[in-house]
């Protein structure tokens, strides 16, 4: 019977801690969703705005950082020279509005069972970035190249004859800037 009596107790016992484990485990879980949903209002550190990181910060606060830091001049380099472009010059716009609605769109579809779990086992979410909504007018931006190359271009100069000598000079290579080719790197830098 004393034997029958340790036994019982022994399974009492070990349930106790089958539940406590349960609770604990339980616990964490809930807890661990309640900061998940509360980080949903927050972009993760591994997450960019246009290649720029916002760590901790929420979306308005991010999107309001980027519609000042849109408005300053953008250095472009071209052979030696560098270049300043005034956003305004080329009507650049950022549509506050519709840059935010992406953001919170690809933050709420983070919101998913995966993300979730990467959350449980301290995992960041995956890496991220968002695009900007902004436009600016085509023609002002090759206007603006092709005042560039008229400034800085280097046409090549042909072999010339030394009537004199009775020799040729020989050529000089020359730079021309491919305003085609130029506007990638010019809508990037913006």
């Amino acid at each position: 019977e004393l034997m029958s009596n340790r036994s019982h107790y022994q399974r009492r016992g070990r349930r106790g801690w089958q539940a406590l484990g349960i609770v604990v485990v339980g616990g964490y879980v809930i807890v661990q969703f309640v900061i998940f949903q509360i980080s949903l209002s927050r972009l993760p550190a591994s997450w960019t705005i246009a290649g720029q990181a916002f760590p901790n910060q929420t979306i308005d606060e991010a999107v309001t950082q980027l519609e000042t830091d849109l408005q300053q001049p953008v250095a472009l380099r071209y052979l030696t020279s560098t270049v300043t472009l005034e956003p305004l010059a080329i009507d650049f716009t950022f549509d506050i509005t519709e840059t935010k609605r992406v953001a919170q769109d690809a933050r709420m579809r983070s919101s998913s069972l995966s993300d979730f779990l990467r959350h449980l086992i301290l995992q960041p979410p995956a890496t991220r970035d968002i695009p900007v909504v902004a436009r600016y007018s085509d023609e002002k931006a090759r206007a603006f190249l092709a005042d560039v190359a008229t400034r800085l271009d280097v046409p090549p100069r042909p072999p010339a004859p030394q009537i004199d000598q009775l020799t040729l000079t020989p050529g000089q290579p020359g730079r021309l800037l491919n305003i085609v080719d130029s506007m990638l790197p010019l809508e990037d830098a913006l």
